[in-house]
């Protein structure tokens, strides 16, 4: 797959990458950040994730399974609750059916591997351009 060949039919989308694990999520979001319509933003701790999402301008959220203050999931479950609105991936070593059965009505999008990359950029691009897809004749209203 060919990220550029998306880049075009996604508005521009801000995320956010939260980990405490060192450089973790590094290769995932220096992939993310190549792309032009991604401002991708990195920070270690849940209070971090909380004042971002605060400030209105957080569309996705990408969680790995520890961050500062907290697990991936009860950070999840506080942004979910935060804003119901802003999409979330997290990273987890689950089986996919405790995942589902964990992270079921919170609207995560994805799970994640352990030192996610290149290939699981694709994966959340792809997904995002579907979910942010522009709907013809519908005009975006500038803020």
């Amino acid at each position: 797959m060919n990220i550029n060949a998306l880049e075009n039919d996604l508005r521009e989308l801000n995320i956010l990458l939260a980990g405490s694990g060192g450089n973790s999520l590094a290769n995932l979001a220096e992939t993310l950040a190549e792309i032009e319509a991604l401002n991708v933003s990195v920070v270690a701790s849940a209070a971090q994730v909380f004042a971002e999402i605060e400030t209105g301008r957080t569309d996705v959220v990408i969680i790995d399974d520890e961050v500062e203050g907290m697990s991936g999931l009860e950070c999840i479950r506080e942004v979910v609750r935060r804003n119901p609105f802003i999409n979330c991936a997290l990273v987890s070593q689950l089986y996919p059916d405790e995942f589902h059965k964990a992270t079921e009505g919170l609207g995560v999008f994805m799970q994640l591997p352990w030192f996610p990359g290149k290939e699981e950029a694709e994966k959340i691009y792809s997904h995002l351009a579907k979910i942010y897809q522009p709907v013809p004749g519908l005009r975006r209203q500038e803020d």
